[in-house]
């Protein structure tokens, strides 16, 4: 049982996924804490906590921004490994995904270099609903590639 670089990629590709998967979550997590501290009646009216639903709003999505590089490097990272291994189908499989981060990532808001997550913007509830549904398609994603990356790592361990 050889063990060959493609098969080295898949591990490292799995435990890779494994934090993606975690990210996917805390975003998810964020999305819904922004959503039900956005529509919560009891603390709308109450002045004394609009300052501090700001800031936890304004905290929330500083973290956020924090995860955009890491997570869009990773995937990047996972599509360079299949792309030097060989590994052709995976790699067309982790394309699209990869089109999609360049393409957010190059129409992201123009106020600054990294503000991907701005409060004001991620208030709005288009916005918030569009960045909850991407969080919930790219853990699926992450789910799905997560096994297949499994399955294919035996594969490729079991087949010389």
């Amino acid at each position: 049982m050889p063990f060959t670089f493609a098969a080295f990629c898949y591990m490292l590709t799995l435990v890779l996924c494994a934090s993606l998967i975690f990210f996917v979550i805390w975003q998810i997590i964020a999305f819904d804490e922004l959503r039900t501290d956005f529509k919560n009646p009891i603390d709308q009216s109450n002045p004394t906590r609009a300052r501090e639903r700001i800031l936890n709003i304004e905290r929330i999505c500083n973290l956020l921004r924090k995860l955009v590089v890491p997570e869009y490097s990773i995937h990047g990272l996972f599509c360079l490994m299949f792309m030097c291994a060989g590994e052709w189908v995976t790699l067309g499989l982790n394309i699209p995904l990869l089109c999609y981060h360049l393409w957010r990532f190059l129409h992201r808001p123009a106020d600054g270099s990294e503000v991907m997550y701005d409060p004001v913007s991620v208030m709005n509830a288009d916005i918030l609903n569009y960045c909850q549904k991407e969080s919930w398609c790219k853990m699926g994603f992450y789910l799905l590639s997560f096994f297949y990356y499994l399955y294919s790592m035996v594969y490729a361990l079991v087949s010389f």
